[in-house]
């Protein structure tokens, strides 16, 4: 295996990146984070919003080509903030 190169990256608004879910047909596999970097770089450099899947990494990169809100993602504030939930 090696790392995935993009020549046109520009034409696209958008990229998923993930890794492989464990199956009866297959093993779980996560690409190197060197590898997932560079996507990444690639992406920034190309104008492109950058979506990682729940089977990549703890902390997601969570970006949509258009404007709208990701829901349940969001890690629990400590209970030191939740009075700012009822300030909302």
């Amino acid at each position: 295996m090696q790392p995935l190169r993009f020549q046109h990256l520009e034409r696209f608004d958008w990229i998923v990146i993930g890794g492989a879910s464990k199956s009866t047909q297959t093993p779980e596999w996560h690409p190197p984070f060197a590898w997932i970097e560079d996507l990444v770089r690639q992406a920034r450099d190309a104008g492109c919003k950058v979506y990682f899947k729940t089977n990549l990494l703890r902390k997601r990169l969570l970006e949509l080509p258009f404007d709208a809100p990701i829901l349940g993602d969001e890690e629990p504030l400590p209970k030191e903030f939740m009075y700012l939930k009822m300030l909302a």
